[in-house]
């Protein structure tokens, strides 16, 4: 799977390994050492995520909104998302996390 950010672009290769590239003024493109098993892949509008095989997930780039502040605790999740400053994660009992920016109860 392959997504575009802003002005970079992120992918997801087989066997899970994480690699992106192109603008990075944010660190949007240093995906974080050690990433792997990753399933699923999202950008925001300078961040990106990562949902791995154990129902985990890992944030980087901008976090000034904290979008990358992924929740103590958080497992479970089996599919994600990002917006321009949050980011959200769809849960295994079907409700849905959010965190970042909330200026217009996007996070709610």
């Amino acid at each position: 799977m392959c997504l575009l950010g802003v002005s970079w672009t992120v992918a997801n290769s087989a066997p899970g390994i994480v690699i992106a590239w192109g603008y990075n003024a944010s660190g949007q493109t240093n995906v974080p050492t050690g990433l792997t098993k990753a399933l699923a892949i999202a950008c925001g509008s300078d961040h990106s995520l990562a949902l791995k095989v154990d129902g985990t997930v890992v944030a980087w780039g901008y976090n000034g909104n904290g979008q990358t502040n992924v929740p103590v605790g958080l497992t479970n999740v089996e599919a994600i998302a990002a917006g321009y400053f949050q980011s959200l994660a769809l849960m295994g009992n079907g409700t849905v996390v959010a965190w970042g920016y909330n200026g217009n109860g996007q996070t709610n």
